[in-house]
């Protein structure tokens, strides 16, 4: 599990890999229970995760789970220093799933042994979170053209 703090946000990223026993089990409770345990698999990304899924590292993971909090007094500096002290109520939260995206390489067929000098990544609201395997994290990437277009605008006028 990877926490960042930003100025405005804290983010955590978990992965996750299918787990047949779980998937089982989560099947024989729905059945037992009527299909309500269904609902509560649909209702959250997080609970159907933790239910049919098995939490690994991040560089195993077939599937990750970003979660955004936002403290809901964001104006006040105070709320921000003791961010981690909030309690349930006092912050905002998002939750996403997203699929692990592995390009394929004939080299190596269908492991994950061989992913620390592949690159990976997933796709978060139109932004590509790429693995950094120096920080054994995933980072967001940055956009080359903005860079470029910084560094030298001359280029991009028009004549």
């Amino acid at each position: 599990m990877i926490k960042k703090l930003n100025l405005e946000f804290l983010q955590t990223i978990e992965g996750f890999v299918f787990s047949p026993i779980k998937c089982f089990l989560s099947t024989l409770l729905t059945i037992i229970s009527g299909s309500l345990f269904l609902i509560l698999l649909t209702w959250r990304s997080d609970i159907k995760l933790h239910c049919l899924y098995k939490k690994v590292r991040l560089q195993d993971a077939d599937k990750v789970l970003l979660k955004v909090s936002f403290p809901t007094l964001s104006n006040q500096p105070q709320v921000l220093k003791d961010f981690f002290s909030l309690s349930i109520q006092d912050k905002f939260e998002q939750i996403f799933e997203e699929d692990v995206i592995r390009p394929s390489n004939n080299s190596t067929s269908g492991s994950h042994s061989g992913t620390t000098n592949r690159s990976f990544y997933f796709v978060n609201k139109k932004i590509k979170y790429v693995w950094d395997s120096s920080m054994k994290m995933f980072t967001k990437l940055k956009s080359l053209v903005c860079q470029t277009m910084h560094q030298s605008p001359q280029s991009y006028k028009s004549q």
